[in-house]
């Protein structure tokens, strides 16, 4: 089949349309420490773009998406630059103090008449970062939904999800070899240029704009900023020596260096051996601060001498480097970004990775510990603390399901007769601390060791640790706390224990035990009222019942697609590969349905009435799957468990593509129809929220709910079809 010159700009639109979404909603989480935690706002975002695109009655609109992206990228790179020049912190590490937030960057601190003002502010911030890549979204969307209205809407969509699969791929190429979102933005320009130019002129007004957007983007960092930055698929990595003046010589000592991801300090490579440490050419304040983090790094071998050590969020390697200054003979070391094990190689002063009996794993922890076969004399947790989420859009962290009630009993199974558990935790919340205890306990049936080592000392006043130490001898009582480290467990187990322990169901660590966290409901709140406000012509002039079919559908389809990412990264592990490749498989399976229902296959046609009690049923069994049962009775059967998980979470997600397919194929005006389907995936995105109350499972109920409103303009549809002379079931 030759294709034609629409349908081979729609495929590469399309495939353009979701590489910029990705980048979108990558860079902004990584520059903007509210995106990191607010995820869903750039998705919702590209997703009210796109849909006011879609139902525009001409693609006008197209011409500026060369002046959208230059804005997109002035906004990305010059409000930091700006805010050093006017002597506020940098922008990028505002965040919205809500209740539910652990702490807030840059020590920031609000009095109760500060809060409003500041949520008002970031409120009218919000709106300023989100308008670029809102109006980029309209442009692209304009054009795409002029193309979609000039085909039959089936065959439109096919190439349209196709596209959509090809952008998926290409970007997490992209983002896994390292390439900052400079670089990713050339073939946007590329594309851009080449659908928005005039052919047989000058055109400047598209090559200019396009010229200036990528000159912004490689715009070199103000000496204020300056660091070495490096990109991995999961963050923005910098790398910042520390150092110290040396009498009679003027070169600085680099005794060590700072790693900061996203902007925010992450952790630092020293060399803590004794004769580092005690360097006559370091000043005394440097030598104290770093015997104190001597100290930290040493207590685990105060109760244990181990032989086999698994270091879990390993990092540039300073628990390595201490499990082989205490004798070890065989480490594994776990970290799931590569970025970050090259750069503990390249910079580390101890060298620990260059040993013999360091082996390194690049792997999500949890899938390690749920496929490792060797048992370990001590587990040590690297002060193991994400900054960054998982898949696009979703709002679940890295390390979300390390330190859940199942997770933590998997660690203990791990353990040799006589080993221990040590996880250090670097928070000072005491609710946040209790809330780990109380999974400890859970987990394991009996209390662990706790020891805090937080701001003890003038010299490490910032520095926070709570350690706690569980395993066989800890429930046997065999293990003698030293005077100067009493144990805080005592304590914690007078007191009422936190209403949530941490499971796989609901994983939210850092989540504040409160009833309802008013400045997020208010910025979601915002978000809703404007996606109403600028779509209003689209949901609320003379809408016909399968418009509202679709809005619903994508709805529920959305927190589906959200609740599917989160419990197979559980099965597979939270790597930029897993969550890859599940929104790839997701796509597959609507192309796949597309393809059934635009050829009639299997007898579809006919056979309507019954998809939809279908998809109830599968997502009742969803709802009721025993994951873990399945998983740990086939776990000898190679992959079997893991199938039978993803086959039943992912079944309800084809099922849904048939329905939409079957209906979206009688659209009259298919960009209209897309669109209604867009907007409802932003009412999807917001209620992926009240996971935070339900649980991740209690998404497929809500998910159920909107699939029953779908249902009910389904038949009101197919009712009016019917008086309509239209042959519809």
């Amino acid at each position: 089949m030759q294709w034609k010159k629409n349908e081979i700009e729609l495929f590469l639109l399309s495939v353009g349309s979701l590489f910029l979404e990705l980048l979108i909603i990558r860079w902004m989480s990584v520059e903007y420490r509210a995106f990191s935690i607010f995820k869903t706002f750039p998705l919702v975002t590209c997703f009210v773009g796109l849909g006011i695109g879609f139902s525009s009655k001409t693609d006008r609109a197209f011409r500026y998406l060369p002046l959208a992206l230059l804005s997109f990228v002035g906004i990305m790179k010059l409000l930091d630059i700006g805010a050093h020049f006017a002597g506020l912190p940098p922008l990028g590490l505002w965040i919205l103090p809500a209740e539910g937030m652990v702490s807030f960057p840059g020590k920031m601190s609000f009095s109760d008449e500060q809060w409003f003002s500041y949520v008002l502010v970031f409120m009218l911030m919000l709106v300023f970062l989100l308008a670029a890549p809102f109006g980029a979204m309209v442009c692209l969307g304009a054009r795409l939904g002029h193309l979609f209205n000039e085909l039959k809407p089936l065959h439109a969509y096919v190439i349209n999800i196709s596209g959509a699969i090809v952008g998926s791929v290409l970007f997490s190429v992209a983002s896994f070899s390292g390439l900052s979102p400079a670089m990713l933005l050339i073939p946007v320009c590329a594309l851009t240029f080449y659908f928005c130019r005039t052919a047989g002129k000058l055109n400047l007004k598209v090559l200019l704009p396009l010229c200036l957007t990528l000159s912004v983007a490689f715009w070199p960092q103000t000496k204020a900023f300056q660091s070495e930055v490096y990109w991995s698929p999961y963050q923005r990595i910098e790398m910042q020596p520390q150092t110290v003046d040396v009498p009679g010589k003027p070169e600085k000592l680099i005794y060590g260096y700072w790693l900061r991801v996203n902007h925010a300090f992450y952790q630092f490579l020293y060399d803590l051996s004794e004769t580092a440490v005690a360097n006559p050419q370091l000043d005394e304040k440097t030598r104290t601060r770093l015997s104190w983090f001597r100290r930290h790094y040493i207590t685990p071998y105060l109760f244990i001498k181990p032989k086999n050590v698994l270091v879990i969020g390993a990092g540039t390697g300073n628990d390595v480097a201490e499990a082989e200054r205490q004798g070890a003979t065989y480490i594994d070391a776990i970290d799931i970004d590569p970025v970050i094990f090259n750069l503990g190689i390249k910079f580390h002063p101890a060298h620990p990775y260059d040993s013999k009996i360091v082996n390194r794993v690049c792997d999500d922890a949890r899938h390690f510990m749920a496929t490792c076969r060797r048992k370990y004399d001590l587990i040590v947790f690297g002060q193991l603390d994400s900054q960054t989420g998982i898949g696009q859009g979703s709002s679940m962290r890295l390390d979300n399901y390390i330190f859940t009630k199942e997770s933590l009993r998997r660690v203990s199974q791990l353990l040799n007769e006589d080993g221990l558990v040590y996880l250090s935790f670097a928070n000072d919340a005491p609710w946040l601390r209790e809330r780990l205890y109380n999974t400890i306990v859970a987990a394991v049936g009996y209390p662990p060791i706790v020891i805090d080592e937080t701001g003890k000392s003038p010299q490490v006043a910032d520095y926070v640790a709570t350690m706690f130490v569980y395993g066989k001898p800890v429930q046997e009582h065999k293990i003698v706390m030293p005077e100067s480290m009493p144990d805080l467990a005592q304590k914690w187990a007078n007191n009422p224990p936190d209403a949530r322990i941490l499971t796989d169901d609901w994983p939210y660590l850092y989540l504040v035990p409160i009833a309802i966290d008013v400045p997020y409901l208010l910025v979601v709140a915002e978000v809703l009222l404007l996606s109403l406000f600028v779509g209003r012509k689209v949901l609320f002039v003379k809408p016909d019942s399968m418009h509202w079919q679709l809005f619903f559908m994508g709805a529920a389809f959305l927190l589906l697609e959200l609740q599917a990412i989160a419990r197979l990264t559980l099965i597979y592990g939270s790597t930029w590969l897993t969550s890859a490749a599940v929104i790839v498989a997701v796509l597959l399976m609507i192309l796949g349905a597309t393809v059934i229902v635009k050829n009639d296959l299997f007898g579809v046609s006919k056979n309507r009435r019954i998809f939809f009690p279908l998809l109830l049923a599968s997502l009742v069994l969803s709802y009721f799957l025993p994951i873990e049962p399945i998983l740990q009775s086939m776990a000898d059967l190679l992959i079997l468990g893991p199938i039978v998980v993803t086959v039943a979470t992912v079944l309800p997600v084809f099922l849904a593509g048939i329905i939409f397919a079957d209906a979206f194929g009688s659209a009259k005006v298919p960009g209209t129809a897309i669109a209604f389907n867009l907007m409802g995936s932003v009412l999807g995105a917001m209620l992926e929220y009240l996971s935070n109350y339900l649980g991740i499972n209690g998404l497929i109920i809500v998910a159920m709910i909107l699939y029953s409103f779908a249902y009910f303009f389904h038949t009101r549809w197919a009712h009016s079809a019917v008086a309509a002379g239209i042959a519809v079931e």
